[in-house]
């Protein structure tokens, strides 16, 4: 007789990319238990919506407190109750696999415990060594000190971008293994909008994400096109006043449900990748562009063309001059961009949370539970 196999899922609010794959275990037959923190808020008013718009002086705040040594025991007051939890579900819940994204806010010794549970799984969507992170915040957050002693813990370390394989294992991975990033299929797909949502959401040249430096750069190339773009306000905000035509172009925040919209209301959709931390695969961005039936034009990288086939399923650029000419040829050709919509979005299918899920969970039955003697779990 087999038992459903009981999956404890800990990880980030991400804007819908961490229910999906939740959801996707599920599809598989698992009993999902799940634990998501540091969820998003949108409705911040007063005090909240203060500190949030005006990250550059959050930033500052937290760079004083540690100075004075106060940010650390501020910082573990939350952690520790948030350990706490996840320990006391976890005992009670008895799963046969916790599976743990990003993992930095569990402390060491919480992952000792939680090893004596069940095998430890480990997912990560960003730099697993949290780098440009930490280049950026310039404090002794406990949280970096919690990843970089974490890696030994997990029976298996799934990581989205093949470079990191190696310094994983450096670091005490046991096992590392290659996973591409996914869309989500509850959010990212074509539909049917009003005058007012084309009107709201669409731009010919379209952009969501953060502003960094490469992607600063060619939106300013692409400027003098109907350019809209949407992200974080916090993080946008900081640059309005060096580069007045992103407060011009920038239109909002925008979740997935947001972000979905867009897709489908724009002529051309833009995926610039970061150049610090995704340096041989492809984000995200890439299958929840091509799933909601945008055109993509996106940053020439290897990798694409393994995935597709270029200029039919999605149109790339490798210099800004080659952005503006695509741009300017594919707006004045609404059949052909139709064409290349429809059949990047055929070929998007094939990177849902759903396949990630399966693959996870075929690598770990493999490798992972048959060497814990869970022999008989479906």
């Amino acid at each position: 007789m087999t038992t459903a196999l009981r999956l404890y899922y800990l990880a980030p609010f991400c804007f819908g990319l961490e229910e999906s794959l939740a959801n996707a275990f599920e599809a598989q037959g698992l009993e999902v238990q799940r634990r998501i923190y540091a969820v998003h808020k949108t409705d911040k008013q007063g005090f909240l919506e203060g500190l949030y718009n005006h990250y550059g002086l959050v930033k500052r705040i937290k760079l004083a407190l540690d100075r004075m040594g106060l940010l650390e025991g501020i910082l573990r007051r939350s952690l520790n109750r948030l350990n706490e939890t996840v320990l006391k579900e976890a005992a009670a819940y008895r799963p046969h696999l916790i599976f743990i994204v990003k993992g930095e806010i569990l402390y060491p010794e919480t992952l000792q415990r939680l090893k004596a549970i069940a095998p430890l799984i480990s997912y990560h969507w960003d730099d697993p060594f949290l780098r440009y992170a930490q280049q950026m915040d310039e404090t002794r957050d406990t949280r970096y000190r919690n990843l970089a002693q974490s890696y030994s813990f997990y029976d298996a370390t799934f990581v989205y971008d093949e470079s990191y394989i190696e310094p994983l294992r450096k670091a005490g991975a046991k096992d590392a293994i290659y996973l591409m990033d996914w869309y989500e299929p509850e959010i990212y797909k074509p539909l049917t909008l009003s005058d007012e949502d084309r009107a709201n959401w669409g731009a010919d040249v379209a952009f969501v994400g953060s502003p960094y430096p490469n992607r600063i750069a060619l939106l300013e190339a692409l400027s003098e096109f109907n350019v809209g773009v949407w992200g974080p306000y916090f993080r946008w905000k900081e640059h309005f006043s060096k580069y007045p035509f992103l407060q011009k172009a920038y239109r909002g925040e925008a979740q997935g449900a947001d972000s979905v919209k867009i897709y489908n209301a724009s002529k051309i959709s833009l995926n610039i990748h970061d150049t610090f931390q995704c340096a041989t695969s492809v984000n995200n961005r890439t299958f929840q562009i091509l799933a909601s039936g945008g055109f993509q034009l996106v940053d020439d990288r290897a990798r694409l063309h393994q995935l597709f086939e270029v200029g039919s399923d999605l149109v790339v650029f490798s210099t800004p001059s080659e952005a503006i000419d695509k741009v300017s040829y594919f707006l004045g050709n609404p059949v052909e961009r139709t064409k290349i919509r429809q059949r990047g979005r055929t070929k998007a299918a094939q990177h849902s949370s759903t396949q990630r899920a399966r693959f996870i969970l075929d690598h770990v039955k493999s490798n992972v539970l048959k060497t814990k003697g869970e022999h008989a779990i479906r």
